[in-house]
């Protein structure tokens, strides 16, 4: 069956007017951003911190403040309490010796 120009094939996107269409990136300035700050580590760590959630990803320098949207803060906050707690705990397994 033939289709004309005027019709649209499945594959087509079709736009309202007035409707936007956002990209993903786009999503993410939009978003409330916070300062976070990362901390040195060792001479021997990498130099930047890597942070992906939901397939976006970042590259963060270590010892210098940076501003990521708030849900990156917050796992990058939770992922430091996260070591924090294992050290912890290898210390009092490492006691009980």
């Amino acid at each position: 069956m033939a289709t004309t120009k005027s019709e649209k094939t499945i594959d087509q996107e079709v736009k309202t007017p007035g409707e936007e269409v956002k990209t993903p990136g786009e999503e993410v300035k939009a978003e409330e951003r916070v300062d976070v700050h990362i901390p040195r580590g060792n001479i021997n760590d990498e130099p930047n911190l890597f942070v992906a959630v939901n397939g976006v990803s970042y590259l963060l320098p270590k010892g210098k403040t940076s501003k990521v949207p708030k849900h990156i803060a917050d796992e990058i906050r939770r992922s430091i309490r996260a070591k924090e707690t294992q050290d912890a705990n290898i210390d009092k397994l490492l006691e009980k010796k």
